[in-house]
């Protein structure tokens, strides 16, 4: 009988943590909601006033804080159409500073989620805004860095990315500018070494798929950042 009680007690025990647990996993779907609810309208509001500089750099701050979370907050960003309006914003207000510096940011989080999302970025002609954002704020640190690092990303996991950078203005120069900003040391450390990999993987990419271009790559003094340049056994 006592077997049967200590069972009893287990079992509800076992169904209280089941209780707990469900109610923590609702907890989080319901602020998962609640982070993701103002992207709509945020989002119609980039569209109604594009060219105004103060809206938009307000609302690319908050859709770089969504992205910034985690990977299925940068995809719900995506999938909201919020790779467009970061683009247009930064279209729009190339000259600005503080709308690059946010822009970028958050252009890098979404690049990173998977090669679906990189997909949906190169279409909407992110490598070309990117690259003309590195070399319109190439003093800017921060822009490099992210900058740099979304563009790799693109080209990484899109061929299409790829050539898209290369037909870019200056494509494969701006990724040179910006791998040259990551490898910059801060207090002794290279300052971004997740973009300075990336970025280094993706000129290498590039040169292999066109060897034409490592001209182009020594003209920017770029060609340190190469694994081996293509036919270097020779």
């Amino acid at each position: 009988g006592g077997d049967g009680g200590d069972g009893s007690a287990g079992g509800a025990g076992g169904a209280g943590g089941a209780a707990t647990q469900r109610e923590e996993e609702e907890e989080a779907a319901a602020e998962e909601a609640s982070a993701l609810s103002p992207l709509p309208p945020l989002l119609a509001l980039m569209r109604a006033q594009r060219a105004d500089l103060e809206v938009q750099l307000a609302a690319c701050t908050a859709l770089e804080a969504v992205a910034r979370g985690d990977a299925a907050r940068a995809k719900a960003v995506v999938r909201e159409g919020g790779v467009k309006a970061l683009l247009f914003a930064l279209r729009t207000h190339m000259k600005s500073e503080e709308v690059g510096l946010v822009a970028v940011s958050a252009l890098r989080r979404c690049s990173a989620v998977n090669d679906k999302v990189a997909a949906i970025m190169v279409a909407a002609n992110a490598p070309a805004m990117l690259c003309a954002a590195l070399k319109r704020h190439d003093l800017l640190l921060p822009l490099q860095r992210d900058g740099c690092a979304a563009l790799a990303n693109l080209v990484l996991r899109s061929a299409d990315g790829a050539k898209a950078t290369v037909a870019a203005a200056d494509g494969v120069e701006a990724l040179v500018g910006g791998l040259v900003r990551c490898r910059e040391r801060d207090g002794g450390r290279v300052a971004d070494p997740e973009a300075l990999a990336s970025g280094c993987d993706a000129l290498q990419k590039l040169v292999e798929t066109e060897p034409g271009l490592l001209a182009r790559v020594e003209r920017a003094n770029g060609k340190r950042f190469l694994a081996a340049p293509p036919g270097g056994s020779r």
